[in-house]
């Protein structure tokens, strides 16, 4: 009787959908009138939504749940919807039914996943109406088959490059979109590396799902609630598993859900590559037959296994796409062409041996008919026609791409041999074209490549429109159109004459770009009236740079060094840095700072430094000595460019050779009073902002951030570079924080407390996303460390327990059974294979746990006669750094820590609170119970340089920055001080930082620095190093010997601040 009903009703629905039919078909207004179209468009996309729901529900039947509790309230639906067309059509209505669809858009909240951008589909990117219809009809058939458990969930588009697969996935989405059927699409490109990011793919999909699909959403946080670290997890297994597979086991859906892909195998990330090709096609069957998932890649023999041994996986292979006698290719060239008149007689006929020869030379190459079609509209060679241009091609014997290029060339510009004059203007602009950063206007290549010659880069760009994007517009920048047009212009065995030596080219731009700013740069260059507020309060500020800073100047600021990089030390090139660096570097930082590009200077001054060679070389000497200055006043850099003059530059110590340079230029400045700094300090920067001793502090693994935390109960994040502090802190109430980690990318903060809790925060945001419980009742944590893969967490606490949580799986903690340590656990410390964990206690036993074991127990492993206070392992996995609380340091093998090598120090004058080893394993830096910290040889544990004293407290905290250039410690006197490895390296003994305390100085300036009047208008920023020690005026100083303050008496700020600088100084420097 169910049976019969059903039946009943839906024939009564075909019969609906029939009459609506019937009616439109005999209207005789049909298509005339707007309103018409969208009803047709509408009727149709609700027709195969219709068909959708029919035909699911014949072949589920009973089993479909949710269908079988309400198919007559569907089937009903259905009609109403269908009749409510027919009356928007007939009453020519603006206003339509909304669309019945099981499958729709609406508002989903948020599931926290990162996702990509820029990777969506793109309509204009799509193919031309009337062309490739037989693979976008064979794909879409593929789409629409019956969801049946043998039904195949991919098709994989294979072929080599330029022959329109993305073309067809642009399609393919577009279509899928317009009825409602795209799930998502990911659109990789190789010169955007945030789409190329494979960490995305799976987050960006279920994203997507989740605002087209109802309850997605909800499943995906379902996943995501009972397994929290799911949001950071860098498994595709995990990912695949938990975000795709589970959500679409949960949901009963109608039709299909179709995903796009295209180009992945552009993704730089190849062994991520390999580990997706094994999980998508492997684990197809684990996803509902609804999945329609469409492919694209180039050519590959792995792919090619793959794609066709796998009975889940349809296709298509280059035999089809790349097929040189495939009629779309003519197709395609009819539409492009179709626009010119006189091209009209050869068109009409799709016939026309002109255009079956021009597509038979394509060899199946969708980007050279483009390229043809470009050439013959493009009127690139004067006085011909698009009706020549086409019979000079046909007359051309060239086949392939390199060919047509050339030919194509030759056409443009008759270079008839090396001799030829003109070719090297068209060396020099297409060097230029194909070598700079980013891609620049006519104008601003014309200012840099050939300032004194009107239209010389016009005159080479002009006829090139068959390659490039040009214009006769000077603010669109010129690009080079397809990647496979570069590669033949920078291989000489495929361009020949029109080859461009990319080698060469780079010393010939970074000439230019010095030049240019030797020429260009100036003091004020963007007339800033004040000194008293910052760049991001001038209100004009972009406008002043746009008149005020060319394009060509940005250009050589911001990418001078990235081409000096690839040239060879010279002596032009010599003369041009001595120019820029002893009078143009600190305007130079001015412009870096109003255009909001700071962090390029210190990665130019590095790349100098390792461009500049030899002990005596004055560029070296002086491009050592600004990446200090840049290094220690970051901060006012970024935020001020005439503080750059007012107050980086008098912070400077005397003696360093940009204060021997610049000072002299400066004389109406403030000057620094109390105890002299005449070279630079080891610390660079002191972080201010804890209330109590700090525990931790660890830089983030692209170096960019320092993450610290303290018994005060806050975490604090701060800009490495600049040292200024990164939104507000985290807090963990009135739960003293005793100890912190961070995951291998960055993306969790972990703490320990004294209340026993392990709290896990996302480390943008601080919001806790799991609390773990470690140790037992009324312990404390005292560690905790994540595992190199992130698969593993460890804890130790106060009553000798150590806690590991497995973060792949259901995320439970693995207890290690009865072998815990008799006395508190003080460290502990992965190996870099994230095979084996270390775990030290006050009474000097290490054990080692072997992860891979069931169940995991804890063995001795070695033993000290002092108490173990920090354990690290080198990266060789072949060293153990054991420090105790005593003053010793002690090197042990790994795999024998009891054979002959053990290596011990003690060289120290305090108890060594902590040690670790620098990312090469060259150097360990340690921590003492007198303030000190250390650097040490790692191979011999002999001191390099000097014990350095920074701090008045016990050093609870050690770590190197991920390029080892900086240390960054912590201390029970609540500082963190940022040191310069380098400079304890070359023996340096200077540390710029008092242990006093002064009373004239307030909370918010040791935060920031900044000094102000009496209208609270800005006078001057102190460097952190001093902040603590700053007395206001210099009377004080007589009963603060250690302090700092300034004499104002010359200092020129506010209104006045240009005043400060004179072009033409005596040569005297003003003490």
């Amino acid at each position: 009787m169910v049976v019969e009903t059903r039946a009943g009703e839906m024939q009564d629905l075909v019969n609906t959908i029939e009459d609506v039919f019937t009616f439109i078909l005999a209207s005789e207004r049909r298509g005339k009138i707007d309103s018409h179209r969208a009803v047709a468009a509408r009727l149709l996309q609700q027709t195969v939504e219709c068909g959708f729901f029919i035909m699911q529900t014949k072949l589920k039947g009973d089993s479909m749940s949710k269908i079988r509790a309400d198919f007559k309230t569907q089937f009903s639906s259905y009609r109403d919807t269908f009749h409510s067309l027919k009356v928007a059509f007939s009453t020519q209505h603006m206003t339509y039914p909304d669309l019945l669809v099981y499958q729709s858009k609406g508002k989903t909240k948020s599931i926290g996943l990162p996702r990509a951008s820029r990777v969506s589909f793109v309509p204009e990117y799509g193919c031309l109406p009337g062309t490739r219809q037989t693979v976008t009809g064979k794909i879409i058939d593929w789409a629409s088959l019956p969801s049946e458990p043998s039904t195949q969930r991919i098709f994989w588009l294979r072929g080599p490059a330029g022959c329109g697969k993305s073309a067809i996935c642009h399609t393919i989405a577009r279509y899928a979109s317009q009825l409602g059927r795209l799930g998502s699409s990911f659109f990789f490109d190789a010169s955007d590396p945030q789409s190329c990011r494979l960490d995305l793919l799976f987050p960006t999909i279920t994203s997507d799902l989740a605002e087209h699909i109802p309850g997605w959403g909800a499943r995906v946080a379902a996943e995501i609630q009972d397994q929290p670290l799911l949001v950071y997890t860098s498994s595709f297994a995990r990912q695949w598993e938990h975000f795709i597979v589970n959500p679409a086991k949960l949901l009963e859906l109608i039709g299909p859900v179709v995903i796009v892909i295209d180009a992945i195998d552009e993704s730089a990330d190849q062994d991520s590559l390999k580990e997706i090709y094994k999980i998508i096609p492997s684990r197809l069957n684990e996803l509902p037959p609804n999945f329609r998932i469409i492919f694209s890649t180039r050519d590959d023999p792995g792919i090619e296994e793959i794609a066709t041994s796998n009975p889940f996986v349809d296709g298509m292979g280059a035999s089809i796409l790349a097929n040189p006698n495939h009629p779309d290719l003519g197709v395609y060239m009819v539409k492009r062409l179709q626009a010119f008149p006189t091209l009209q007689p050869i068109i009409k006929d799709h016939s026309d041996d002109s255009l079956t020869q021009l597509t038979q030379r394509s060899q199946g190459l969708f980007q050279w008919a483009s390229t043809s079609c470009n050439f013959i509209s493009s009127y690139s060679t004067p006085g011909w026609d698009p009706v020549e241009q086409l019979q000079f091609l046909l007359r051309s014997p060239s086949v392939g791409l390199d060919a047509l290029y050339s030919t194509i060339l030759n056409r443009i510009f008759e270079f008839k041999n090396e001799e030829d004059p003109r070719l090297a203007n068209f060396r020099t602009v297409l060097g230029w074209v194909t070598c700079v950063q980013e891609p620049l206007t006519i104008r601003t290549l014309s200012a840099l490549c050939a300032p004194d010659k009107d239209d010389f880069v016009r005159s080479v760009v002009a006829p090139m429109g068959t390659f490039m994007s040009t214009s006769s517009v000077d603010y669109v920048p010129v690009r080079i159109l397809h990647q496979s047009f570069r590669d033949y212009l920078c291989t000489s065995e495929r361009s020949q004459l029109y080859s461009i030596d990319v080698q060469s080219q780079h010393p010939i731009i970074a000439r230019t770009c010095l030049s240019t700013m030797n020429r260009l740069l100036c003091f004020n260059i963007c007339k800033l009236e004040t000194s008293s507020i910052l760049n991001d309060d001038f209100p004009d500020l972009t406008q002043r740079i746009w008149n005020n800073i060319p394009d060509e100047l940005s250009y050589a600021c911001r990418f001078w060094a990235i081409h000096l990089k690839h040239c060879t030390m010279e002596s032009h090139l010599v003369d041009l840095l001595m120019t820029f660096l002893s009078s143009k570097f600190l305007f130079w930082l001015e412009v870096l700072s109003l255009i909001k590009q700071p962090s390029i200077a210190l990665e130019a001054t590095r790349d100098l430094l390792s461009w500049s060679t030899g002990p005596d070389s004055r560029i070296e000497t002086l491009a050592r000595d600004a990446e200090k200055l840049i290094s220690s006043f970051s901060s006012v850099i970024s935020q001020s460019a005439p503080h750059i003059y007012l107050s980086a530059l008098p912070f400077a110590p005397t003696n360093s050779a940009i204060s021997q340079e610049y000072l002299p230029k400066f004389p109406r400045r403030l000057k620094v009073v109390g105890k002299p700094q005449t070279s630079w300090s080891v610390i660079q920067k002191i972080l201010l902002g804890h209330s109590a001793g700090v525990v931790g502090a660890v830089y983030s693994s692209d170096g960019t951030k320092i993450i610290s935390a303290s018994q005060d109960g806050s975490i604090r994040l701060w800009q490495s570079e600049t040292g200024d502090v990164n939104g507000s802190p985290f807090s963990s109430d009135d739960d003293p924080i005793t100890c912190i980690s961070l995951s291998p990318r960055s993306l969790i903060v972990a703490s320990g407390s004294i209340s026993g809790e392990v709290r896990l925060r996302d480390a943008q945001s601080g919001k806790i996303i799991a609390t773990l419980r470690a140790g037992g009742y009324g312990a404390s944590v005292s560690c905790f460390r994540f595992s190199q893969d992130g698969k593993y967490m460890a804890s130790g606490s106060t009553d000798g327990s150590v806690g590991i949580w497995v973060t792949i799986g259901t995320g439970i903690v693995v207890r290690p059974g009865d072998s815990r340590h008799d006395f508190a656990v003080t460290s502990t410390a992965f190996t870099p294979d994230s095979k084996s964990l270390l775990s030290g206690s006050e009474d000097g036993i290490i054990k080692i746990w072997r992860l891979d074991s069931h169940p995991i127990v804890g063995a001795p492993w070695w033993r000290s006669q002092v108490s173990i206070s920090s354990l690290a392992i080198s990266s060789s996995l072949k060293v153990v750094i054991s420090s105790s609380n005593s003053q010793q340091i002690t090197l042990l093998d790994f795999n024998d820590p009891f054979r002959k090598g053990t290596r011990t120090t003690e060289e120290h004058r305090g108890y060594i609170m902590y040690a670790t080893p620098s990312p090469d394993s060259r150097h360990l830096v340690s921590g003492t119970s007198d303030g000190t910290i250390s650097l040490w040889n790692f191979d011999t544990l002999q001191p390099v340089g000097q014990a350095m004293k920074g701090h008045k407290g016990e050093v609870q905290t050690v770590a190197f920055s991920p390029d080892g250039r900086h240390i960054v410690s912590g201390a029970d006197d609540g500082r963190i001080c940022v040191w310069d490895t380098n400079a304890i390296l070359g023996g340096s003994s200077t540390v710029q930082a008092s242990n006093m305390q002064s009373d004239s100085v307030g909370s918010d300036f040791l935060t920031h620095g900044w000094v102000f009047g009496e209208k609270e208008e800005r006078l001057f920023w102190v460097p952190s190093p001093l902040r603590q020690s700053f007395v206001k005026l210099p009377a004080q100083l007589e009963d603060n010997p250690d302090a700092t303050s300034v004499d104002l008496t010359n200092f020129v700020h506010g209104t006045e601040w240009m005043k400060c600088y004179d072009p033409e100084p005596s040569s005297s420097v003003q003490d």
